[in-house]
């Protein structure tokens, strides 16, 4: 009982500061007027948005597979705070599914939701928050969560660090251009 509440709080803390409170910041910092000079990124409609739908879609596919998957083979939760646990914590070392893409395949897709959010406000502003967003995560999983991985399963997660990007799925543009070289 204790620990499905403890998965209930982890995912409604996520759900409340990831999917509301920086996108609303996010909307609300690109419609204000903070004496700078207008900061639209593209002139084009079209073609703000069409990035916009495409980096929403990999966001959410990332961000909801990392999620799910945690959940089931895992067997923990996604919220965890300057080494404090408010979801229950993995139980086991994630290296397949998402995982096998980056380390931190729900980060990736967070970042690319973010800069969605950038691109269809046409706002530099609103963009440069999901950068900002990027910086924080990157020193708070290296300063926090890879130390508490490496504690919690020791050689096998530095054979991961050393095998998977930290953060975006390299692996997946080299294999796209892979297979176009082979088929010319």
């Amino acid at each position: 009982m204790k620990d499905t509440f403890r998965y209930i709080l982890g995912y409604l803390l996520g759900i409340a500061i990831i999917l509301f409170l920086i996108p609303f910041w996010q909307y609300n910092i690109s419609i204000k007027e903070y004496g700078l000079p207008s900061d639209l990124i593209f002139i084009s409609d079209i073609t703000r948005i069409t990035i916009s739908i495409i980096l929403f879609i990999i966001g959410i596919i990332f961000g909801a597979w990392s999620n799910i998957y945690l959940y089931e083979h895992g067997k923990g939760g996604p919220f965890d705070a300057f080494n404090k646990a408010i979801s229950p914590r993995s139980k086991n070392l994630l290296t397949t599914g998402p995982y096998r893409l980056c380390r931190n395949p729900m980060l990736f897709g967070t970042i690319c939701a973010y800069s969605a959010f950038g691109f269809l406000f046409n706002s530099l502003r609103s963009l440069m928050v999901a950068v900002g967003f990027t910086i924080f995560m990157y020193i708070y999983v290296k300063v926090f969560e890879e130390k508490r991985l490496k504690k919690d399963f020791g050689d096998e997660y530095i054979q991961y660090k050393k095998s998977v990007p930290m953060i975006f799925p390299y692996s997946i543009i080299l294999e796209i251009f892979k297979k176009k070289g082979k088929e010319s």
